[in-house]
């Protein structure tokens, strides 16, 4: 059996070209928008609260599916840094209204209630607003009140057939 090796230049012209051919596969940043570091913090009744998610919404596509809405979820001290498409890798430029859902548990089987109530759920009526620029932005502490009782979840299809009409009335979605 004689086994013929190509030259050391076939050889790396074969290796260059192979890993052409995988980059674009690698999840790189090509036809995504570019993106800037953004964090702040959000004070319950003044103080810093563990595990409320932030989300931004473009204020020229609010109800747009399609829109990019950067998110992050605070630490124990109210810190959050937001993400588009991976945890932490920032927000594009641009102006932004911010909706906040505090759950009452931890992900599980139940769908979790929120503690403000679902009065920073929309972001229609959010008074938080901010804008992205190219660079570092540290944006402005959000200052929240937590709801005398938790909003309840959404019902799911099933459960809605089971329980006869919703009481709150037809659902805005």
């Amino acid at each position: 059996m004689n086994l013929r090796l190509p030259n050391s230049r076939c050889a790396a012209v074969l290796a260059l070209a192979s890993a052409a051919l995988l980059l674009p596969s690698c999840g790189g940043d090509e036809g995504r928008p570019k993106r800037y570091p953004a964090s702040g913090k959000i004070l319950v009744d003044g103080k810093g609260a563990g595990g409320i998610r932030i989300r931004l919404h473009p204020i020229d596509r609010l109800r747009d599916v399609d829109a990019l809405n950067p998110s992050g979820v605070t630490d124990d001290d109210g810190a959050y840094r937001l993400g588009t498409y991976e945890e932490v890798d920032g927000a594009p430029a641009g102006r932004y209204k911010a909706t906040l859902f505090w759950p009452d548990a931890p992900p599980g089987q139940s769908r979790p209630k929120d503690l403000f109530g679902g009065k920073y759920a929309k972001p229609e009526s959010s008074v938080f607003e901010f804008s992205i620029a190219e660079g570092d932005n540290q944006l402005a502490d959000i200052e929240a009140t937590k709801a005398a009782a938790p909003a309840k979840p959404r019902p799911t299809a099933r459960r809605k057939a089971e329980a006869g009409p919703d009481p709150d009335g037809p659902s805005t979605k």
